[in-house]
């Protein structure tokens, strides 16, 4: 089977396209037989190729492009199909749905667990538990949505005994504000979360679905002054009932059988306030619910 490089060079078709130098970008779509699909890019100000392919390895979906004039690879958050505009979601943090000591800001894409420069307390928040809020956009039956979440927290107080410090996940609508974060029993949403525990002095990312937990892997310190950021790309594929969490080029994990009688939504949560300073910027929201699969 031939990769996806020879397959460009082998297509007519999309070297008459870059050869075209009209545009200052032309997008060129090639959809081989053996392949499920495959997009190629070329920048006719660069004068380089671009190839961005798509890696289904184990259903786990991995973004990567690859310039053809050098050998380095960067992470990006692009799909093998895109047609420009249509995949756009307009997804942001719900207001309303906020806990009402939490802090959100104008644009609803920032929340915290303190007030900040760029957030505030909304009047309108309701719930009562826990301790973050909803996405404005449920997940129906069908969808593929992509999202990334930028996360920074910094430690004021040394976390001891058992401190959550944020969570990002998946939950019944209905149950989310039955507890303060999803991973809980109460709630049994899919929960990625930062945390320390009480046995182990560190901060650890952990993958939760109601009594089973998983360690993932070390995240920081739990000492004075520790300051963390970065940013999580976050795939639900309703199609095959999976919940995925990427970062720096890696699969972190991947929730499987994920299925529900309710409406699902994406959470978010940001814990302890008094010891530890916490902020998620949701970005680039994506609905690839119409991608030829």
């Amino acid at each position: 089977m031939l990769n996806a490089q020879q397959h460009v060079h082998t297509n007519s078709s999309f070297r008459s396209n870059i050869a075209n130098s009209e545009y200052e970008e032309v997008l060129a779509e090639y959809y081989p037989a053996e392949y499920e699909g495959l997009v190629a890019e070329y920048h006719s100000t660069e004068y380089e190729e671009v190839i961005a392919e798509y890696h289904s390895t184990e259903k786990q979906l991995f973004f990567s492009i690859k310039t053809v004039k050098g050998p380095s690879w960067r992470f990006a958050s692009i799909i093998a199909y895109q047609e420009r505009g249509r995949d756009i979601l307009d997804m942001r943090f719900s207001r309303t749905a906020l806990h009402k000591n939490m802090f959100i800001s104008a644009d609803n894409t920032i929340i915290s667990n303190v007030l900040t420069n760029d957030t505030s307390s909304s009047a309108d928040a309701q719930l009562k538990n826990y301790k973050g809020t909803i996405s404005d956009h449920c997940v129906g039956d069908n969808e593929l949505i992509y999202y990334e979440v930028n996360y920074t927290y910094t430690i004021l107080k040394a976390l001891t005994g058992d401190n959550l410090v944020l969570e990002i996940g998946l939950a019944e609508r209905s149950k989310v504000d039955q507890y303060h974060y999803g991973g809980n029993n109460n709630v049994s949403a899919w929960s990625f979360n930062l945390a320390k525990r009480s046995n182990i002095d560190s901060v650890y990312m952990y993958a939760e679905y109601r009594v089973n937990w998983k360690t993932l892997r070390s995240f920081s310190k739990t000492t004075v002054g520790t300051n963390i950021h970065g940013k999580f790309k976050l795939f639900i594929n309703r199609r095959r009932n999976e919940f995925l969490m990427t970062q720096d080029d890696s699969i972190i994990h991947v929730f499987k059988n994920v299925t529900s009688t309710g409406k699902l939504c994406p959470i978010f949560g940001v814990y302890n306030p008094y010891r530890v300073h916490v902020k998620l910027q949701l970005m680039n929201p994506r609905n690839f619910t119409n991608y030829p699969w």
